[in-house]
């Protein structure tokens, strides 16, 4: 919520600050944040699910910071990452929910656990070219080099069973790689990283009625990191008696440092859109990485010359997003609830341009 308010104030002032003649070359500041909880509000994920669980099997929230240049078709960027992505299974969101909760227990019940957790922050420069082909083709390839600062990685899976209260029998091994060691106090580490991000665009204008695109973020990425933490939980409980009858002495946690190359999550984007006869644009699109698809339609309608506007109905958060575009600036919002304890879904993406 806050950063919905942030983004707006910075697009209203600095909006009264520009001309709106349009120019092929410009100086650009652009905020781009999305955020959706699926099995719990965004506020219950972040402080250990402490409000109502539903079903559900993902959580992310990307936001990203640019401020360049685009001159003729050339662009250039300085910009701030936070990328944070979660699937995890059912059954994996329920059983955290009522370990975290103490929720009453009721029946004996097994769960099927699975969990990828991925976080990585970072700022960088971002290099653009993009190419008129024939057949009303664009290509667009963008090379970030990233200065990460953070990054966590973790992969569980398995089985649990509760039997009681404050009784569960969890056996899901746990593989982590990490900037710093956030479980225990040694092997001590602060890593740091750095590496590649390429983007790939493709516009293609089929004809006066159809257009078709696809982008791809981190369609190939490349980070270094030195003397990272790898993590590997063997087990939850500290006391194990295998199947043989003996107890299982393997240390319940091992870690050592070591360098490590992480691949970022590919952000496939592709949208349809058809432009009816009296200039309605309207269209479909899909937001896909391996954890999960979402999905919005809608239409964008022109005002006059310089000025549209547009509404999309969002399937997963079941909320409307609204935008307006001009020549020095643009915006779309969308919240299903202005109450941060109640909100599953936010998005801001707003951009400013000086024509020079």
């Amino acid at each position: 919520m806050r950063l919905f308010l942030y983004g707006l104030g910075v697009f209203f002032i600095l909006s009264s600050m520009v001309y709106s003649k349009e120019k092929s070359n410009q100086v650009s500041l652009n905020v781009d944040s999305y955020t959706y909880g699926e099995a719990t509000t965004i506020d219950s994920f972040i402080n250990k699910f402490y409000g109502d669980i539903e079903s559900g099997d993902h959580a992310l929230s990307l936001t990203q910071f640019e401020f360049g240049v685009n001159y003729e078709n050339f662009s250039f960027d300085i910009i701030k990452r936070y990328d944070y992505i979660y699937g995890f299974s059912n059954d994996t969101a329920h059983l955290y929910h009522q370990m975290e909760n103490n929720v009453d227990f009721t029946s004996e019940r097994e769960y099927q656990l699975d969990l990828k957790m991925n976080r990585f922050e970072a700022s960088g420069i971002k290099i653009g070219y993009q190419w008129d082909l024939p057949s009303n083709i664009t290509l667009g390839l963008a090379s970030s080099y990233l200065k990460a600062t953070d990054f966590y990685q973790a992969d569980l899976s398995g089985e649990a069973i509760w039997r009681g209260d404050d009784d569960f029998e969890i056996d899901a091994p746990a593989v982590i790689n990490s900037a710093t060691n956030e479980l225990l106090s040694y092997p001590k580490t602060d890593a740091k990283g750095q590496g590649i991000s390429v983007d790939v665009a493709l516009d293609w204008q089929i004809n006066n009625q159809w257009a078709v695109s696809v982008n791809v973020k981190d369609a190939y990425s490349r980070i270094r990191w030195r003397e990272s933490l790898y993590s590997q939980i063997n087990r939850w409980q500290v006391h194990k008696i295998k199947e043989n009858g003996k107890l299982d002495t393997r240390p319940a946690l091992e870690g050592r440092v070591l360098d490590y190359d992480l691949r970022l999550i590919q952000k496939w984007l592709g949208k349809f859109t058809y432009t009816t006869e009296d200039n309605w644009q309207l269209f479909s699109q899909v937001f896909h990485t391996k954890y999960f698809n979402h999905y919005k339609v809608g239409f964008n309608k022109a005002l006059n010359e310089a000025h549209s506007v547009s509404l999309a109905w969002h399937l997963q958060a079941k909320t409307v997003e609204l935008g307006y575009y001009m020549p020095y600036g643009y915006i779309r919002i969308l919240a299903d609830s202005f109450d941060e304890e109640k909100a599953h879904a936010y998005i801001l993406n707003t951009g400013i341009t000086w024509p020079f």
